[in-house]
């Protein structure tokens, strides 16, 4: 049987939100704070009907679903304003009858995918709220790798929808509509070498100091040579 950490407020505001509302929200911690054991888990407790995607195929491959791409028809240049995906009847289907929607890395996602899915849901749900209803949960940690894009055109033109340089899923139109909440993880399971944390997060926050360069480099040592044969 699947369990949680009734001991993590943050992982039980989570369930609570996934279990009992229809509320989208952004799920994000550092590594190691249990994001995709705690998804994987409440996929098989709450019963609802899953779909998890992710931005690209690695990460989907991971997360154990589709890319954004494949699973709503969308082309792979820049997504403007009004862009649905091409999808025929049974992925109509799914969608209708699914109840929530899992972005996986979303720090990977841009913001033009976002209004695209947004617009597409509506479209298909014949719903003008947003995501046409259907309950998005954002997951990743937006300090690991940026969205990608192309310098040229492509960078242009989003530049000249969102007025901005940076493309990151939350600079979507439809986040700027609505009151996404945001639920941070922050006990981490995968280490307990509280000096060591303390060093992977201030690398994470851009913080490195002398004191923690010192540490890292003090594990350094000289490779064995190989022997000749």
């Amino acid at each position: 049987m699947q369990t949680l950490d009734t001991t993590n407020k943050e992982q039980m505001l989570a369930y609570e939100l996934i279990a009992n509302t229809n509320s989208s929200f952004f799920l994000t911690g550092r590594a190691g704070t249990g994001k995709t054991t705690f998804l994987n888990n409440i996929q098989k407790m709450v019963n609802k009907q899953f779909v998890t995607l992710a931005p690209t195929g690695v990460a989907a491959i991971l997360a154990g679903g589709d890319t954004i791409h494949s699973f709503f028809g969308f082309p792979l240049e820049v997504c403007a304003p009004g862009t649905y995906g091409k999808l025929n009847e049974a992925r109509i289907l799914t969608i209708i009858h699914t109840d929530t929607i899992i972005i996986d890395e979303v720090s990977m996602l841009r913001c033009d995918l976002v209004d695209a899915i947004d617009y597409t849901l509506r479209k298909t749900m014949r719903n003008t709220l947003p995501f046409g209803g259907k309950q998005v949960i954002f997951v990743g940690d937006v300090f690991q790798l940026p969205p990608i894009v192309k310098q040229g055109p492509e960078h242009d033109l989003l530049k000249d929808i969102y007025n901005t340089d940076t493309f990151f899923f939350y600079k979507a139109n439809v986040i700027k509509r609505m009151r996404l909440a945001k639920i941070e993880f922050q006990k981490v399971y995968r280490q307990e070498d509280k000096d060591f944390l303390q060093i992977l997060e201030n690398v994470r926050m851009n913080k490195v100091t002398p004191y923690n360069l010192a540490e890292l480099n003090s594990r350094l040592c000289q490779p064995k040579k190989m022997m000749a044969w």
